[in-house]
């Protein structure tokens, strides 16, 4: 009887200690879920309809951004001389400013009337804008008068410039016969020396016996038609025609001369002033229209040797189209033999300036006059000298060294084919 309640006791101990042990196995912190950690870590879509009311943060490069740093220019010694004085040994004080007059400081009425000197004249503003768009445009299509004065020394001189011209008028056929001319053909064949191999390393050049090469054909008609197509030499397989010897050359570098010389001459010059100067190379294709044609201003400049001929000489200036050139006519047969052209003085102000070299001078020689159709025409063959071209990619001063074509035209008029066959090489 006094053994059972301690029996009790320790049965109630013994449930406790269960009792305890199931409330800390169900206390106890729960494993870290995969799921929870991945929900908080996903972007929520419920802010979406509203972002753009939001201030966009800027972006903050991960890393210093840097700068371009430009080379120092080198100076000459002088140069360098001057740019080591301190900038506050050239700093000059400014004078004071004057006391404003109260009347400027608070305007009244009468300030802001007519003012007391009149106003130019509408035609007055008209003759200085007249002006100003005549020096701007005093490059190319310059203002050309008539002259006034028919008895100063610029008269006669021009006077005389026109006789000469009309002789040779009268040298090549008659000025009806030059009229008549309004189609000019002409294929153009090149006295080429070499022979060029194109390699993936290098450039061969082999130099040979001089022989003719074709390389293009002109036509004009009226005074604004002109076509231009290029030759391209093909091989033959009839028998009763032959291959021409030249096929087996390539004149590259004669090829490149000729682009210099007279396709790509303007190019240094403006968009708008090179097509002016093309155009006057169409327009003034004829003989009498690049003499005496409208805007042609002529002046006589004197008698001197040319190609070793005495000639006289006159300076042709287009103030419509912007030639300017000297022409040699000879003093024996009245014909002409050569031209230099140049650039006006604001060319060549602008051409200095720009490449810092002289301006360029073409010379080209008529060394042979022959028949065409009842008239006398050069020029074949004809050789043109001049600077190569400054504006060429890779061109450095060198490069306005002076390069020397001859070529040959085989001229036909009025609709009439060149001769096909190659011309002589004996001149």
């Amino acid at each position: 009887m006094i053994r059972k309640p301690y029996r009790y006791l320790s049965y109630f101990f013994a449930l406790s200690l269960l009792l305890h042990l199931l409330l800390v196995y169900l206390s106890r912190p729960p494993a870290p879920s995969t799921q929870v950690r991945l929900f908080y870590q996903q972007r929520t879509t419920f802010f979406d309809p509203i972002q753009p009311f939001h201030a966009a943060k800027p972006y903050q490069p991960p890393t210093k951004m840097e700068r371009i740093q430009a080379p120092e220019p080198t100076r000459s010694p002088e140069e360098a001389a001057v740019f080591t004085i301190p900038l506050a040994a050239l700093l000059i004080p400014l004078p004071p400013l004057p006391d404003l007059p109260d009347t400027i400081l608070a305007p009244c009425k009468a300030d802001f009337q007519a003012p007391a000197t009149p106003m130019p004249d509408l035609a007055d503003l008209a003759d200085r804008a007249l002006r100003q768009k005549i020096a701007e445009r005093e490059t190319y299509a310059r203002m050309y008068f008539d002259d006034a004065d028919t008895t100063d020394e610029e008269s006669r001189r021009r006077r005389r410039a026109e006789a000469i011209v009309e002789r040779t008028i009268g040298a090549m056929g008659g000025r009806q016969a030059l009229l008549a001319m309004g189609e000019l053909r002409a294929r153009v064949w090149l006295e080429a020396w070499e022979h060029v191999i194109r390699r993936l390393d290098r450039t061969i050049v082999h130099n040979v016996d001089t022989y003719l090469y074709p390389i293009v054909t002109w036509q004009y008609r009226g005074f604004d038609f002109f076509h231009h197509k290029s030759i391209q030499v093909k091989p033959s397989f009839d028998p009763d025609q032959p291959n021409p010897t030249y096929l087996t050359r390539n004149p590259a570098i004669s090829q490149d001369r000729f682009r210099r010389l007279f396709e790509h001459r303007w190019l240094f010059l403006s968009g708008g002033l090179q097509t002016l100067r093309q155009q006057g190379e169409v327009a003034r294709w004829h003989f009498v229209e690049r003499f005496l044609g409208h805007g042609v201003v002529l002046d006589y400049i004197g008698a001197e040797h040319f190609d070793r001929q005495m000639t006289e000489v006159i300076r042709v200036d287009d103030r419509r189209y912007g030639h300017f050139f000297e022409a040699f006519f000879s003093q024996r047969t009245g014909l002409l033999i050569g031209t230099r052209e140049g650039l006006v003085s604001a060319e060549r102000r602008r051409y200095g300036q720009k490449y810092q070299m002289q301006p360029p001078v073409w010379t080209t020689t008529y060394t042979k006059h022959h028949p065409v159709q009842g008239l006398v025409l050069p020029p074949s063959p004809g050789t043109r000298s001049g600077p190569s071209c400054p504006h060429c990619q890779g061109a450095s001063r060198r490069s306005n060294g002076s390069v020397v074509l001859t070529i040959q035209l085989q001229i036909a008029l009025n609709g009439r084919e060149p001769d096909p066959a190659p011309p002589d090489l004996e001149y």
